[in-house]
């Protein structure tokens, strides 16, 4: 635990809070203020990419390949804030300048491209909430997962009724040639 509270570049500071554990190597493109106690392994395989403008709020959990970063098409403020005791998954990417609300859990691999509100579990590409407050967002009973349509099998359908329908037609149009 290193405690410390400097900042060398004024102009673009990500700010880290006490409490924040990074699991990887931290690579910004500024300098870091760290306020108060920090725990952190900064040596490993995994990466961690914070932007300029990122801040990262007391009792946050960081995994490795994370990256806090922007989309380009903002100015100013570019970089997400994430809010206390949040969690983000190995290899997220959460993209622009919003916030990631209190005690929510982004699930590894994730992408996040707006705002997640607090006490909340995002999940997938791009990242959509599925729990709020413990609770399920969207029920997952309801979904077939063997019984799904088989979209080859009724475009081949409807291209085979298409065919008995020309066939008819192309008869028909043969049958009145036959009779003049």
């Amino acid at each position: 635990m290193a405690k410390t509270e400097t900042t060398l570049n004024v102009n673009s500071i990500s700010r880290i809070s006490a409490g924040t554990v990074i699991k990887g190597e931290i690579l910004s493109p500024c300098d870091i203020r760290i306020d108060g106690t920090f725990e952190g392994k900064l040596q490993s395989k995994g990466r961690v990419v914070i932007g300029e403008t990122a801040e990262v709020r007391t009792g946050t959990v960081i995994y490795q390949g994370v990256t806090l970063g922007g989309t380009g098409k903002d100015e100013g403020k570019r970089h997400p804030t994430l809010g206390d005791n949040v969690m983000i998954g190995a290899g997220a990417k959460v993209l622009g300048p919003f916030r990631i609300g209190d005690n929510s859990k982004i699930a590894a691999g994730a992408v996040v491209l707006e705002e997640i509100p607090p006490d909340s579990t995002a999940v997938g590409i791009p990242a959509r909430v599925v729990r709020r407050k413990g609770e399920r967002t969207a029920p997952c009973n309801d979904m077939d997962q063997v019984h799904i349509p088989d979209p080859v099998a009724q475009e081949l359908r409807r291209l085979e009724e298409k065919l008995a329908a020309l066939e008819t037609e192309l008869a028909e149009i043969k049958n009145t040639k036959k009779r003049k």
